[in-house]
C-alpha cells in the first residue's frame, strides 16, 4: 500500500508541473515573451509572441503580443515585416488599449524606409481616426504635417498644422505646429507673419528647443529689416537662456557677431567670433561663416592685410567648401579697395569659375562675374 501511495505521488509530481523544455501556459508564455524583449533577446521573443497567438488567437491580450511582434521586427531593421504585424494591429483591434503605438509603429516604419509620401499618409489617416473618435489626434497630424515638408507638400503640412491650432490650442503640439507655420511663412518671404507666429511661441517655458529656436528666428528677422538693436536682444537671450544647446548657442553666437558687424562694431563682432570658430567640431561651414565675418571685420576697418589674410587661411584649409565662390569674391573686393587690381581681377575669376559639384552659380559668384564686365 505505501508503495502505490508513493508511486503516485511521484506521478503527480513529475506531471504537475512542466518539465525543461516544455511549454509553459498562454499567459505565461506571453509574459516570458516580454521578459525577452525587456532584456533585448529580439528573435526568441518574436518566436514566442507568434506562439502565443497561435494557441491563444482569441485571448483578450492577443493585441500585446501584436504590437511586440511588429516593435521586434522594427528593432531588427525589418520594416516591411513590422508595418505588417502594425497594421494588423490597427486593423484587427481598432479599440485596444495600445493601438495608438500601432498607427505611430506604421509610420515610423516608412519614415525608416525614406517613404514620407506613405509615412505623411499614415499619420493623417491615424489623425483622423482618433480626431472622430474624440480622442487626441494632434500627434499624428503634427507628424504627418513634418514629413509633408520633407516632400515639399508646403499646402498638406499648412493643412495639418492648422487641423491642431484650430482644435487642441494651447497644447504642446499647437505650439509646435505654430512653429512650423512661422518657418514656411519665412520661406514664403512672408516675414511679418512669421515674425508673429514666433512671438507667439518664443515664452513658452516649458518648451525650451521651440522657444530658443523662435528667439533665433526673431534675431535674424530683426537684422534683416535693420532693427539690429532688437536683433541684438534676440540672440542674447538665447545665450544666456538656452546654452544647454550647444548647436543653438554656436549659432547665436556666431549671429549675433554678424549683427554687430553690421552695426558698424567691427570690434565686437571680432571677439565673439574668434571664440566660436575655436569651438571643438564645428562643422566645417559655421567655421568658415565665422572666418568671413572675422574677414569682414578686418575689412570694415580698412585693414586690407589682415582681412586678405583671414580669406586666404579658408582657402588654405578649406579648398573644396562650397563656399569658396563666396571666400574668392571678397578677396577680391580687398585686392580692389587696396588697389591691387590684378589680384581683384584674378580672384574674381576664381569666384566665377569656382564650380563646386552641382551646387549652381551663387550670388557672390555673379556679383564677381559683373565686376568682371563692367
Amino acid at each position: 500500500m505505501r508503495k502505490v501511495f508513493l508511486f503516485s505521488f511521484i506521478f503527480l509530481l513529475l506531471f504537475s508541473f512542466p518539465l525543461e523544455g516544455q511549454r509553459i501556459s498562454g499567459i505565461d508564455v506571453l509574459g516570458y515573451g516580454r521578459k525577452l524583449f525587456d532584456e533585448e533577446f529580439y528573435k526568441i521573443a518574436l518566436m514566442e509572441f507568434k506562439q502565443f497567438l497561435s494557441d491563444n488567437p482569441r485571448s483578450d491580450e492577443a493585441y500585446i503580443a501584436q504590437y511586440y511582434i511588429g516593435e521586434c521586427y522594427f528593432i531588427m531593421g525589418d520594416y516591411e515585416k513590422a508595418d505588417e504585424a502594425f497594421l494588423i494591429l490597427t486593423a484587427r483591434y481598432p479599440d485596444a488599449p495600445n493601438v495608438i503605438l500601432g498607427w505611430e509603429g506604421r509610420g515610423k516604419c516608412y519614415e525608416k524606409m525614406n517613404d514620407f509620401k506613405k509615412a505623411a499618409g499614415v499619420f493623417e489617416t491615424a489623425g483622423n481616426f482618433f480626431f472622430y473618435k474624440g480622442d487626441a489626434a494632434s500627434p499624428f497630424f503634427l507628424y504627418a504635417g513634418r514629413d509633408y515638408l520633407k516632400i515639399n507638400n508646403i499646402g498638406k503640412a499648412k493643412e495639418n498644422f492648422l487641423r491642431i491650432i484650430d482644435n487642441y490650442p494651447g497644447g504642446n503640439e499647437a505650439y509646435e505646429a505654430i512653429y512650423e507655420l512661422a518657418l514656411i511663412r519665412l520661406g514664403e518671404g512672408d516675414i511679418n507673419t512669421a515674425l508673429k507666429e514666433f512671438e507667439k511661441v518664443k515664452y513658452v517655458s516649458e518648451m525650451p528647443d521651440i522657444a530658443g529656436r523662435a528667439r533665433f528666428y526673431s534675431g535674424r528677422i530683426y537684422r534683416g529689416i535693420g532693427d539690429l538693436k532688437k536683433s541684438e536682444y534676440e540672440f542674447l537671450q538665447v545665450i544666456e537662456k538656452f546654452g544647454n544647446d550647444k548647436n543653438l548657442l554656436v549659432n547665436a553666437q556666431l549671429n549675433l557677431g554678424i549683427t554687430y558687424l553690421k552695426g558698424n562694431a567691427p570690434r565686437k563682432a571680432r571677439d565673439i567670433l574668434e571664440n566660436v570658430i575655436q569651438v571643438e567640431n564645428l562643422p566645417d561651414s559655421l567655421k568658415i561663416r565665422g572666418m568671413i565675418v572675422i574677414g569682414e571685420s578686418y575689412f570694415y576697418e580698412m585693414n586690407y592685410t589682415e582681412s586678405i589674410f583671414q580669406f586666404e587661411e579658408i582657402i588654405k584649409k578649406f579648398p573644396n567648401s562650397t563656399m569658396m565662390g563666396e571666400v574668392f569674391y571678397r578677396l577680391g573686393i580687398c585686392f580692389e579697395d587696396e588697389g591691387s587690381y590684378e589680384q581683384a581681377i584674378y580672384n574674381y575669376r576664381r569666384s566665377v569659375e569656382y564650380m563646386p559639384g552641382e551646387g549652381g552659380f551663387s550670388d557672390f559668384q555673379r556679383r564677381a562675374l559683373d565686376k568682371l564686365i563692367r
